[in-house]
């Protein structure tokens, strides 16, 4: 039977894999990143398929170049904002289209790194007790 649980075991590894490297590339992007002052010009809303909705900021801010850059922010809002609000801004420089409110990229990427952890564990668990508890055959 143990065969079985390490056929299963694939699943969470795999989890665990793209998570950390999801989080990591977003924890290296951070590091890429300048902040500056912005604003909220509007908001974006999203809807999936089964209906749930996911908000983005429309900002407006200045580069290092001094340009004004317009884009919508690469991660969703944790905290609704109104538009016309000040915000800090963090953006990468070699690409100033791609930035975000400050905080939420932190955000993001802890939360991607608990469910790839808190996930793995609780399948394990799972699996664990319905192969060498439940069916021990």
């Amino acid at each position: 039977m143990w065969w079985i649980f390490l056929l299963l075991e694939t699943a969470p590894i795999l989890i665990l894999y793209w998570g950390v490297k999801g989080s990591r590339r977003t924890r290296r992007a951070i590091a890429a990143s300048r902040g500056t002052r912005g604003s909220v010009l509007s908001l974006y809303t999203r809807t999936t398929s089964k209906g749930r909705a996911y908000t983005y900021a429309v900002l407006e801010f200045t580069n290092s170049a001094g340009e004004k850059v317009e884009t919508r922010s690469a991660h969703e809002m944790r905290e609704r904002k109104k538009p016309g609000s000040a915000v800090k801004v963090r953006f990468l420089p070699k690409h100033p289209t791609t930035a975000w409110i400050e905080g939420e990229a932190e955000a993001e990427a802890g939360r991607t790194l608990f469910i790839s952890l808190a996930l793995p564990i609780v399948w394990t668990a799972i699996m664990a007790w319905y192969i060498f508890i439940e069916s021990p055959s």
